[in-house]
């Protein structure tokens, strides 16, 4: 019966593993409202050196994740939407 939870154990510590890391900040949920005409940050986690791109609208930025942390900015947009924020990563 050990046995059989040291397997359930390492089979959710690989599953774990292999999940993707890269996540926005908390503050990039549904129905989030962002300020018009002005660059808007974007921020979040990955895991050091992992490329993120960051889209929305006709945008499309990139940057590579530092320390475990990145930041991109967006350029000024007008209001409209509903807009989708998709924020993915290499891994």
């Amino acid at each position: 019966m050990r046995s059989l939870g040291l397997i359930t154990l390492a089979i959710t510590f690989a599953a774990t593993a292999a999940c993707a890391t890269v996540r926005p900040a908390g503050m990039f949920s549904d129905n989030a409202v962002l300020q018009r005409g002005v660059p808007i940050p974007v921020w979040g986690i990955a895991d050091d050196g992992e490329k993120v791109t960051v889209k929305i609208a006709d945008q499309e930025v990139s940057t590579v994740a530092k320390d475990g942390k990145w930041m991109v900015k967006l350029a000024p947009m007008q209001a409209g939407g509903p807009y989708t924020l998709t924020v993915s990563g290499t891994n």
